[in-house]
C-alpha cells in the first residue's frame, strides 16, 4: 500500500481531488448564475424549485423581518457595519434563491416548449457556407 492512497478514489491526491471539485463547482455557479443551468431531470427540477422556494421564502421573511423589528437601543456605527453585513449576506443567499426559480422557469418553459433553446446547428451551418464559398487564391504570374 503507497502513502499517497486515501478515500477520495484510487491514485488521485487530495490536492487533484480539491481542484476537481473546485472546478465542478465554479461551473454550477457560472451556470446557475447566467441562466443557463439546463437538466430534462424531474427530480432535479423539483429540488432546484424546493430550493429555490425555500431559500427565497425565508430570506425575504428575514429580510422583512430585520427590517420591521425596531431597535430599542440607540446604535453605534460597529452595530451598522454587523447590521449592513448581515443584510448583504441575506442579499446574495436571496439571490441565489432567485437564481435557482428562475432556472427552473427557464427549464420547464425548454421542456413545454415555450422557450427555444440555442443551438449551434444554425453556426455550424454559417460556417460551412462560408468555407465552401471562399475562393482560392490566384497564382502568382510570375510562378511556373
Amino acid at each position: 500500500m503507497s502513502d499517497f492512497s486515501n478515500s477520495n478514489g484510487p491514485g488521485l491526491d487530495p490536492i487533484q481531488t480539491s481542484s476537481t471539485m473546485a472546478s465542478v463547482q465554479g461551473v454550477f455557479l457560472r451556470r446557475l448564475f447566467t441562466f443557463n443551468l439546463r437538466t430534462r431531470n424531474p427530480f432535479s427540477l423539483f429540488v432546484m424549485l424546493l430550493f429555490g422556494v425555500a431559500v427565497t421564502g425565508f430570506m425575504l421573511f428575514a429580510i422583512y423581518a430585520a427590517i420591521s423589528t425596531r431597535a430599542v437601543v440607540k446604535l453605534d456605527w460597529l452595530d451598522f457595519l454587523i447590521l449592513g453585513l448581515f443584510y448583504l449576506l441575506l442579499g446574495i443567499v436571496l439571490s441565489v434563491g432567485l437564481a435557482l426559480i428562475i432556472n427552473f422557469l427557464l427549464n420547464i418553459g425548454i421542456i413545454i416548449g415555450f422557450i427555444g433553446q440555442k443551438s449551434n446547428i444554425g453556426r455550424e451551418k454559417k460556417r460551412s457556407r462560408e468555407k465552401t464559398n471562399k475562393k482560392m487564391p490566384k497564382r502568382r504570374k510570375d510562378f511556373k
